[in-house]
């Protein structure tokens, strides 16, 4: 597969140039970003993140929405790594108007989640990256003339104030930018034999409410967020929905469990060690049957300015 991809490339890079006009040719961004998605799939994600940022670089301004999608193949493809904090630490807004030099501006109130985005971030090429230690409410632009052109949210939409989020991102985006908020669940609400299980070994320690760190409890939303985002400035709505199938070890979920705030270490107390080897015997009995696989889905709301 590689080979025939390499030697596609190769033809696509000599063909003429005198082309028919009734015949609709891709770009050179898409092309890259395509390219990046089939290696995506070989599992070549080193070469495949290089294409898609590269595809991205290529973007005219006047395809935002375009450029949104870019931006969420990526995130998925960290998302099939475990790697949710490259995916999008908190908020991502990406300086519009500078098509050689990026300009990133993450923003996270977590000193911890913001240094893994730091070390994450670190090898990207033609772009300056700005981090702000901060919730997303108390952002402030740069400087009074700064607007970005994409702004990526993810699982801590549901922790913010999002109307006055979504309010401040009104005065400091560009006309046509797009605001991507996405989701793909937890563990928690995954449902499977093996979830089910952890979710209930879970709750003979936390109870059978859904911890959000110490002495709260999550609430759901009772409100889509399409609806949500259909009341703000961005009320132009399109949606996208990602499967993703995940491969889990039994070290990998505990690790995950207590970077959570509904099993996180605290939450035990001095049951932690006790809690820790009934956990790892669990998953280890079910990785033993048929392995820990994670089916969920990726949902992806790209918003615009109607």
């Amino acid at each position: 597969m590689r080979r025939a991809l390499t030697a596609a490339e190769k033809h696509l890079n000599g063909a003429d140039t005198d082309r028919p006009a009734w015949c609709a040719w891709v770009s050179e961004a898409d092309l890259a970003v395509d390219s990046g998605q089939a290696l995506l799939d070989l599992g070549d994600t080193g070469r495949a993140h290089h294409l898609i940022s590269e595809g991205e670089r290529l973007l005219p301004e006047s395809r935002g929405k375009t450029r949104g999608m870019f931006l969420a193949y990526r995130a998925a493809s960290y998302l099939d790594l475990k790697e949710p904090e490259p995916a999008a630490p908190g908020v991502r807004l990406r300086r519009a108007r500078r098509p050689r030099r990026q300009r990133t501006n993450v923003v996270e109130r977590g000193p911890g989640m913001l240094a893994e985005a730091d070390k994450a971030l670190a090898g990207l090429s033609d772009t300056t990256i700005r981090l702000h230690n901060k919730p997303a409410e108390q952002f402030v632009p740069p400087h009074a003339d700064w607007a970005a052109d994409v702004v990526t949210v993810c699982r801590a939409f549901h922790w913010m104030d999002q109307p006055a989020v979504l309010s401040l991102l009104d005065g400091c985006t560009a006309k046509d930018a797009a605001v991507v908020v996405m989701g793909d669940g937890s563990l928690w609400t995954a449902r499977s034999t093996w979830t089910d299980a952890l979710r209930s070994l879970i709750q003979e320690y936390t109870g059978n409410e859904r911890r959000a760190g110490k002495g709260r409890t999550y609430s759901a939303h009772d409100r889509p967020y399409r609806e949500i985002l259909a009341e703000s400035a961005f009320s132009d709505v399109e949606e996208h929905t990602i499967p993703v199938e995940r491969p889990w070890t039994p070290q990998t979920v505990i690790g995950y469990l207590y970077s959570t705030s509904f099993a996180s270490r605290p939450l035990f107390r001095d049951r932690l060690e006790e809690f820790e080897e009934r956990v790892l015997a669990l998953l280890t009995e079910h990785n033993d049957r048929g392995g820990l696989i994670e089916r969920a889905r990726f949902d992806v709301l790209i918003t615009r300015r109607a």
